[in-house]
């Protein structure tokens, strides 16, 4: 039986009365690899905020891990990695182990020093994402997808079930992007992660995740829409399985 981890029922949002989302319904699942696609403007980043607590919602209601979002308080179970994360001083002073190692306070907690597991598990961590031999670089020497792997490896050391990403292949080349899909993908087959991947690229993101959650803003602005569209294993394409307006 799938397990619900993001569920939005009817959740509508807008900036000084001009409405960015309307009536959102759509159920994300314990395991799902998902594309969360749609123009720009069409209200992506402002329905993961408010998945995150940092806006909310003007109607409807959001659950994470079955949890009415007001009583949620496991955060460490959701990484994010925002869309400006490798947006940086390239002269930052900081090492790639010291820039995961900030995603561990998310356990510990800030101020406490970190402990023995917490030292092996920035290793693992570091080793998961293949930056095992680069943890003493500083951050601004490595390559733009190197940076994002970083960034990712500091949202994964926490722990967490559920790693959101926005926008993450931004700035990143094209022979980048494919590792970092390929990356993305052992993720979610091999360590069980529920991934939910933002992007206006809909080509791209559609060749690589499970599921497409569709959303856009009307022509009259008056709401948005919002669907799933399952991919067919067997036939390797993606067929629609639930649309609403």
């Amino acid at each position: 039986m799938p397990q619900p981890v993001v569920e939005f029922k009817d959740v509508a949002f807008s900036y000084n009365g001009t409405p960015a989302l309307e009536r959102v319904t759509a159920t994300i699942n314990r395991g799902d690899y998902v594309g969360l696609i749609g123009p720009n403007g069409a209200g992506k980043t402002t329905l993961v905020k408010i998945l995150l607590g940092l806006l909310t919602p003007n109607n409807g209601s959001i659950k994470l891990f079955g949890q009415p979002l007001a009583q949620f308080q496991n955060w460490h179970k959701i990484g994010y990695v925002p869309q400006k994360a490798t947006a940086f001083d390239p002269q930052f002073p900081a090492t790639v182990r010291e820039v995961v190692a900030m995603g561990r306070f998310a356990l510990a907690g800030v101020g406490r020093h970190l402990g023995s597991a917490d030292r092996e598990r920035i290793r693992q961590t570091l080793r998961m994402v293949g930056l095992e031999e680069l943890e003493d670089r500083p951050i601004g020497e490595l390559s733009g997808g190197q940076q994002q792997k970083a960034f990712i490896a500091r949202a994964l050391v926490s722990d967490p079930e559920l790693l959101i990403l926005d926008e993450p292949t931004t700035g990143v080349d094209a022979k980048s992007q494919h590792e970092f899909y390929h990356f993305l993908h052992g993720l979610n087959s091999e360590h069980h992660l529920t991934l939910i991947l933002i992007s206006h690229d809909t080509d791209t993101v559609s060749g690589h995740v499970s599921k497409l959650l569709c959303l856009n803003r009307s022509v009259m602005d008056k709401g948005c829409s919002i669907g799933f569209i399952d991919k067919d294993d067997h036939a390797g394409h993606f067929k629609r399985v639930r649309h609403r307006h």
